[in-house]
């Protein structure tokens, strides 16, 4: 089976479904020479736009999308309606990637999860919070919460909610 690849960056996706025996056609950022050694791979320079047009006359059977392109329901959206998707439906990512629908499931099955907030926090609650964008990939735009967050004259970083911070494990020093 065809399988159309796109997103930012479609090589893991690609080499797995080459792996799994995919004829795979490829579309993102960079069209790596190693991805282009193993399948089609295009460079898509409008992003993320350009994928509606790329997918037109490649016949493929279906296409799946990579990180980044979650961002974008409008572009999802259009291309489901061009070629079958495997994956998540625009309508379902909005729902999908509300992160306050996603604190409330997890804490109705008993989940711990941190504190999240539309506001900023105040000097008494800022001990270490985060702020963060609704839409980004691979923690762009993730920022800790600081007095001076927005900047003296405006809006320097741009954060569309705020969750508390909390210190994971820490990496084992290789020896």
């Amino acid at each position: 089976m065809k399988l159309a690849i796109m997103g930012a960056s479609a090589r893991a996706a690609a080499f797995s479904a080459i792996a799994a025996g995919h004829e795979v056609v490829a579309a993102d950022l960079f069209a790596d020479s190693d991805l282009a050694e193993r399948c089609e791979a295009y460079q898509i320079t409008s992003w993320p736009d350009d994928f509606v047009a790329w997918i037109e006359g490649k016949r493929a059977a279906g296409w799946l999308y990579t990180g980044g392109l979650e961002n974008h329901e409008h572009v999802v959206s259009e291309l489901a309606e061009r070629c079958r998707l495997f994956g998540t439906t625009a309508p379902a990512l909005g729902r999908l990637r509300d992160p306050f629908a996603l604190v409330d499931v997890a804490r109705s099955f008993g989940v711990a999860m941190p504190l999240i907030s539309r506001e900023p926090p105040t000097s008494e609650t800022a001990e270490r919070w985060l702020g963060k964008p609704l839409n980004s990939a691979g923690g762009m735009g993730i920022d800790f919460w600081r007095e001076n967050f927005w900047g003296e004259n405006g809006s320097t970083t741009e954060a569309d909610y705020f969750q508390q911070y909390i210190e994971g494990a820490q990496p084992i020093a290789a020896t």
